[in-house]
């Protein structure tokens, strides 16, 4: 297991937790974006989801649509 902000970390940089398991994250794989490739979490490019990490605050409303 490879630790959060490590180059080989597979899940990016940052994982915004939803709860259950699931999260926001980044990837190493920006390709698999998009695809129906991991256990329900939302994957986004690295500097996409530091952008997101920096302007929610704990407690935060996230509201994923399709």
């Amino acid at each position: 297991m490879t630790e959060g902000g490590d180059a080989i970390n597979p899940l990016g940089t940052h994982w915004i937790d939803l709860g259950d398991s699931y999260g926001i994250h980044g990837t190493i794989e920006p390709k698999s974006i998009g695809k129906s490739e991991s256990a329900g979490c939302v994957r986004m490019r690295n500097e996409d989801v530091v952008e997101v990490y920096n302007f929610l605050v704990k407690g935060s409303e996230v509201v994923i649509r399709p």
